[in-house]
């Protein structure tokens, strides 16, 4: 027979492809312009349009030396020079997109400059300090010392400022400030301070008896000044007379620089001798003679009658013992008669 057909339906669903717009973007820089020294910094970003695909894309920058990061969205660039930077960005299913783009950094080196540097006092006295200027400076300055004009250079500890004052300084000295900032360091002219050495002065003391004379002599510097109560005598040289022990100052100046000696005169008292007998006395009798008064005693008399002792003793007396006794008492170096 013939075949018969029945009617049927299908509904199908088709997807029509859209129009795909590449994704676009710019980069930006918060300091598009920055300093190398001290060193500056520049974020860089990327602002993207009709990115598409899941997050986070994927970055790559370059040159990545200076860079906080090469694969992050922003990272913070640091170059020494001026640098142009390339963002290649990826994304979406498989990284079906991609946008390479340039951003430009640049930056500024600024030189060091270096003024007139200087020094007061130019000649000072040993142990004092000197201070360091400099008339004008852009960069890190560092002031530095040497034995001569063309060094070996030393820094100073704390001489970072364009005024500085040094610590006491016992020999002639150079100094040079020494800048260092973007294109190489400089140096300042080289300044110096003559440094003299102080005298030493040296003065004898010395002791003297009650209403004597002190002789006091200094060395050590090439003129001399000597305070009240002593007399200049010489150059060097000066009398005293004091009557109780007393002290001397004498300031010596060489080349503007002085030092100073104490000299002390020490008195001592005159003995106050006292020399007795027992007599008259008979022939072949004894004579008894007494001192006072001192520390040591020597005795002189008739017929070469010498002593050392304070109270001798003549046994028997012979006509030739008569006449007069002296005794010389001696204290302290000072000396003084009596007789009997």
């Amino acid at each position: 027979g013939a075949a018969t057909f029945s009617g049927w339906t299908s509904t199908y669903t088709f997807t029509t492809p859209v129009v795909f717009v590449m994704p676009t973007g710019t980069i930006t820089s918060t300091t598009p312009i920055i300093l190398a020294c001290p060193q500056g910094s520049s974020q860089l970003a990327f602002n993207c349009s009709n990115c598409c695909g899941s997050i986070p894309y994927n970055y790559t920058w370059t040159p990545a030396a200076s860079l906080s990061c090469s694969t992050c969205a922003s990272p913070i660039a640091t170059p020494s020079v001026t640098t142009i930077y390339t963002l290649n960005m990826n994304g979406g299913k498989l990284g079906c997109w991609g946008i390479t783009n340039t951003v430009l950094v640049t930056v500024i080196n600024t030189p060091p400059v270096v003024g007139i540097a200087a020094v007061t006092p130019g000649t000072m006295c040993a142990n004092n300090t000197a201070t360091l200027s400099i008339t004008t400076f852009s960069g890190s300055i560092q002031w530095q010392s040497g034995r001569t004009a063309a060094g070996p250079w030393t820094n100073l500890p704390g001489g970072t400022t364009g005024t500085f004052v040094t610590a006491p300084l016992t020999t002639t000295t150079f100094f040079q400030a020494y800048i260092t900032g973007c294109g190489g360091p400089l140096a300042s002219n080289v300044v110096s301070v003559v440094v003299n050495p102080v005298p030493i002065v040296t003065v004898n003391s010395t002791s003297i008896c009650a209403g004597s004379t002190a002789n006091l002599t200094a060395n050590g510097a090439t003129s001399y000044v000597w305070s009240a109560g002593a007399t200049p005598t010489g150059v060097n040289t000066a009398n005293a007379n004091p009557m109780v022990t007393t002290s001397y100052t004498v300031i010596g100046t060489t080349a503007g620089c002085t030092g100073s000696a104490v000299a002390t005169v020490t008195v001592n008292p005159m003995p106050v001798p006292t020399a007795t007998n027992n007599g008259p006395i008979c022939t072949g009798g004894v004579l008894n003679l007494s001192s006072t008064g001192g520390g040591t005693y020597s005795w002189t008399g008739p017929a070469a009658f010498t002593s050392a002792l304070q109270n001798p003793v003549i046994s028997p007396v012979a006509l030739t013992d008569a006449g007069t006794y002296i005794v010389t008492v001696n204290l302290a170096g000072c000396t003084a008669t009596a007789q009997t």
